[in-house]
């Protein structure tokens, strides 16, 4: 992650005056250099987006990686909640559950994510969920994982390519611990 100054951008539009500002994927504004933007009415090219060439004020910026940091506090929440809630029916399911409660902090700092694999077990098909699922007294939690596959759904298209990845990876491992939840409500087992 690189911060970029006032004292950046000022460099900048002394050597070619600015009419906007092009932000890198990795690039942060410090509040001096955010607030330099907004008096000079320089307009902020977030690369962050899906769209080529968006035009966005500093404040459209703030507020989609502002709505990116909730989105990942909500998926660290769910998963968080889904492993309470296992805790409840299944130890070992909660350790895993909230072993995979830090990824999202994890793949919002870029960290590399390449341990997911040893949380849970592969499997191949895509789970799904019907009412007896549900009826079972892991039902709470398969479907806070379920919602948890969502959030993160959502927020791929919002991450650069390798959080994406990441994400990819961990709605994988939840789907992983469905199917391990479902299988220990169909056997009895708990």
């Amino acid at each position: 992650m690189h911060f970029i100054t006032e004292q950046d951008i000022q460099f900048e539009n002394r050597k070619t005056p600015l009419s906007k500002f092009f932000l890198a994927s990795d690039d942060r504004l410090t509040p001096g250099a955010r607030q330099y933007l907004i008096d000079h009415q320089i307009k902020v090219v977030d690369s962050n987006s899906k769209v080529d060439s968006v035009t966005t004020t500093v404040e459209d910026v703030e507020k989609k990686t502002e709505e990116l940091n909730q989105n990942f506090q909500l998926l660290e929440l769910e998963l968080q909640d889904a492993a309470l809630k296992a805790n409840e029916v299944d130890l070992a399911a909660s350790q895993r559950i909230f072993s995979l409660s830090e990824m999202p902090v994890k793949i919002q700092q870029n960290q590399v994510v390449d341990s997911l694999e040893e949380i849970v077990p592969s499997k191949e098909e895509q789970s799904q969920l019907n009412k007896q699922n549900l009826l079972t007294p892991q039902g709470k939690i398969l479907i806070k994982l379920k919602r948890s596959q969502v959030v993160a759904n959502g927020l791929k298209g919002q991450t650069t390519d390798s959080q994406s990845d990441s994400l990819d990876s961990l709605i994988q491992c939840i789907d992983n611990e469905i199917h391990l939840l479902i299988g220990e409500g169909h056997d009895g087992s708990e």
